[in-house]
């Protein structure tokens, strides 16, 4: 899902609405979502792909219970990681992913392309996105 309008309308907010109601997304009413958000754009690390990613990939390895020092450092290893993280999602314990203001990371690296995201996310996945747009 990707939310997007003008500055100042409300985008933020209505991530905090959604991210409080996702549990409402899973039949399974014995399982509770986890929830992971960030807000882009807000400091240097949350700024640029490989650290979005990196801190995506920490909080994925805790909830796991996955080693961090499995974590590689090349991007491109990064992504790859990244990916295999989110197939690790069981059925009881679903993920859904918050990120505010994808506008905000630096287009280099490739980020924009959002080729660092599975092209299909695995069963057990959700996210959300938002992004600016300006009508000027």
């Amino acid at each position: 899902m990707v939310l997007w309008g003008e500055g100042g309308c409300g985008k933020s907010s209505m991530l905090a609405k959604i991210a409080s109601e996702s549990s409402s997304w899973f039949p399974t009413k014995n399982c509770t979502p986890i929830r992971v958000v960030r807000f882009l754009g807000t400091t240097p690390d949350s700024s640029s792909i490989g650290p979005l990613i990196r801190s995506l990939c920490q909080q994925l390895c805790y909830l796991y219970q996955v080693s961090e020092n499995t974590i590689p450092n090349e991007l491109s290893q990064l992504i790859n990681y990244f990916k295999r993280l989110l197939e690790k999602t069981p059925a009881d314990k679903p993920l859904c992913i918050f990120l505010d203001s994808l506008d905000q990371i630096s287009s280099s690296d490739g980020a924009h392309s959002m080729s660092w995201l599975p092209p299909t996310l695995p069963n057990y996945v959700k996210l959300v996105g938002i992004i600016f747009f300006s009508l000027c």
